[in-house]
């Protein structure tokens, strides 16, 4: 049994809370044309206000799911001498209590709440949208929104655990293809999510692309880490060119070039931990907050998306500096909030926290 080496570990575990905050702001971004009259004030797509959220939404914070990804697969297999029937069984006995426990106490607290919100006048115009009131579903049609089946799990960021089970189901398949035919089935895999080629819908191109390199990397006990000696370089080219692109909003012929961005970033991510390890103060602070990270995922939605609504509603028509102090402030209220929400929760009931965090924090 390999045990992961203490830097390495403790630089992955510096990236959890900084990258919980990009999928934050990912999920906060709203073009100034979606804005309605704050938008318009603002002056509608390709302004700056459009543009600095789009730098970061859609640039900067992109590497943050496909890196969970590549991490998720690493540590499912680093430290597996040999496959076994037996190892397999045990580590889904472990993925049943980080996955999917949370994956059902969150989704069907959420179903809860939407269905309260829904109930009541005062909160149901921000619990409104394309799919039909809580209320009006069927028993099914809570099986399909509580598990993400053929849609969106009500909580719809828990769609990566959902897609993450599935592959953690899969991996005596992706063991064994990864060790007889890497170059293929890899292969396969970067075309389908690198030109769009097909559009699964669990796990996605993008999930199973990455979860199997991690898993390649993890088997092979490879570091994650191999391309720091042109960190410096990689992360200058990935930044210039998210700006770059920004002012085009990764759309259209625009699409493998934001996909070339995102390796990039999931390289510049991880180089640029070492600093973030050397530095004692960032090393204490990123992870005092990791604990965290997982109930502030968890958590954010809908709240986030309930307070956008809100504070866009009532920023209108203050034009571009409106709209840029709603995409700012919004995340980082809901984030401090949680993390607030997190410290009394460990103070106060350890146990529960623990088990709706799949044993995390």
């Amino acid at each position: 049994m390999r045990t992961l080496d203490g830097e390495e570990s403790v630089r992955l575990g510096l990236l959890r809370f900084p990258l919980i905050v990009g999928v934050v702001f990912i999920h906060a971004y709203r073009s100034t044309a979606e804005s309605g009259p704050a938008g318009d004030a603002a002056g509608g797509a390709g302004t700056v206000a459009d543009r600095v959220q789009a730098f970061i939404s859609q640039g900067l914070a992109r590497p943050a799911v496909p890196l969970f990804f590549l991490m998720s697969g690493y540590l499912f297999f680093y430290g597996v001498a040999e496959w076994s029937p037996e190892g397999y069984r045990a580590k889904l006995k472990a993925r049943a209590r980080t996955l999917l426990v949370p994956f059902l106490f969150w989704n069907i607290a959420t179903l809860a709440a939407v269905w309260l919100a829904q109930s009541w006048a005062v909160t149901r115009g921000f619990f409104s949208g394309k799919n039909a009131a809580v209320g009006e579903l069927g028993p099914l049609e809570w099986m399909a929104a509580i598990f993400g089946i053929g849609r969106w799990p009500i909580s719809y960021q828990f769609w990566f655990i959902r897609d993450l089970m599935v592959l953690v189901l899969l991996t005596p398949l992706i063991h064994r293809l990864n060790k007889s035919l890497p170059v293929i089935f890899l292969g396969a895999l970067f075309c389908i999510w690198f030109f769009n080629l097909a559009d699964l819908p669990a796990p996605a191109p993008e999930a199973a692309f990455f979860f199997s390199v991690g898993c390649l990397f993890g088997a092979q006990n490879r570091s994650l880490f191999c391309l720091d000696r042109h960190g410096v370089v990689i992360t200058a080219a990935f930044v210039m060119m998210v700006w770059l692109d920004s002012d085009a909003g990764f759309e259209g012929v625009h699409v493998q070039l934001h996909k070339l961005e995102v390796l990039l970033g999931m390289a510049a991510c991880l180089f640029l931990t070492r600093y973030a390890a050397a530095w004692s103060g960032a090393r204490q602070l990123l992870g005092a907050l990791g604990a965290a990270s997982f109930f502030v995922y968890a958590a954010h939605e809908p709240l986030l998306a309930a307070l956008m609504k809100v504070a866009r509603a009532r920023s209108l028509p203050g034009g571009a500096d409106a709209v840029l102090a709603v995409y700012f402030a919004v995340p980082v209220l809901v984030i401090g909030l949680l993390v607030g929400i997190h410290a009394c929760a460990i103070r106060f009931c350890p146990r529960f926290i623990r088990v709706v965090s799949g044993g995390r924090g």
